[in-house]
């Protein structure tokens, strides 16, 4: 069984989660044939990762700011687009959610993408593979739509702006989201 770790950016020290993954890591590491780490940003220094873990950059190439601006073209074919409209009506219509809910589908669809090509790249089958990512944001809403053609797993885990919309904000799709995962998991 292969574990995919989707991060911000752990292995590298961009950001701190090298204080709560490392260890994580570990566990994974004890209990699973295979744990690849895949951050979504390649910056600062990449820390050692334990032995035996695997590091994939190839995601954070493909999510770019470039790609994700092309990406959101295309959110207007997204029927998960229009019904996340339908849901939050009157709000969904403020341009602050529009650019929100563009960014959020262009980064799922691209993340979604991405999985297929890596799965294809890597001869994997999609049964062989949980896809778990760290922050429950659009990585995990795009590894969730890629089960729509994948027997894939899918498991998030959430803290703090990822969780609490009262305090950070409508997320879109949310309902959608959770209705896709596998597992959701809360951190406090």
């Amino acid at each position: 069984m292969i574990v995919l770790l989707f991060s911000n950016s752990y292995p590298f020290d961009y950001a701190t989660e090298q204080t709560f993954l490392k260890g994580e890591v570990e566990i994974l590491r004890k209990q699973f044939e295979r744990v690849v780490l895949v951050p979504r940003i390649v910056k600062g220094n990449r820390l050692p990762a334990p032995d035996g873990v695997e590091v994939d950059t190839s995601f954070a190439e493909c999510f770019t700011l470039s790609k994700r601006i092309v990406e959101s073209a295309l959110a207007l074919f997204s029927k998960d687009f229009y019904l996340d409209i339908k849901k939050r009506l009157p709000s969904s219509l403020k341009p602050a959610y529009l650019r929100r809910l563009f960014s959020f589908v262009a980064g799922a669809n691209l993340t979604r993408k991405w999985m297929q090509n890596w799965l294809n790249t890597n001869r994997v089958s999609a049964s062989e593979v949980i896809a778990y990512t760290y922050w429950f944001d659009e990585i995990s809403m795009g590894l969730s739509l890629a089960k729509d053609t994948l027997p894939l797993r899918v498991v998030s885990c959430a803290h703090g702006y990822d969780l609490y919309e009262e305090l950070y904000g409508d997320w879109p799709c949310r309902p959608r989201a959770i209705e896709l995962m596998d597992g959701l998991f809360f951190s406090f």
